[in-house]
């Protein structure tokens, strides 16, 4: 049976200034993720990006935010190419809401045997 473990993994959070993905980056941090990329859509939503910046570093993992916005297929490229810039290699790749472009490229940029999440939510009715 195969282990997986998020100890040590480069991982790239799209929309994880806050919300879900805050609390995703918190927690992978929390268990050991070596470095996480926090990205942001616009500049309401960048204090609470470096406020989960912060907080992943007092965790004690690397942290670093990237504004873009994801509807501009250029600009998933754009954070991908970037994020292999300032990690030298992405492990896993987390949307917590899923588009085509993102899962485009995370096909192109993960390691061998990364992986690309996508979660769910459900609201109650």
């Amino acid at each position: 049976m195969t282990k997986h473990s998020i100890t040590g993994k480069t991982v790239l959070i799209a929309g994880g200034a806050k919300n879900l993905g805050g609390l995703i980056a918190r927690d992978l941090a929390q268990h050991g993720a070596k470095t996480l990329v926090i990205h942001y859509h616009s500049a309401e939503s960048e204090a609470a990006a470096r406020a989960t910046v912060q907080a992943v570093q007092q965790a004690g993992a690397q942290a670093f935010a990237l504004q873009a916005d994801l509807t501009q297929p250029e600009a998933v490229a754009t954070v991908f190419d970037k994020t292999l810039q300032a990690t030298g290699g992405l492990d896993i790749a987390i949307n917590t809401k899923v588009a085509f472009q993102f899962i485009r490229e995370a096909g192109k940029h993960l390691n061998n045997n990364g992986k690309l999440l996508r979660l769910r939510t459900h609201s109650l009715r």
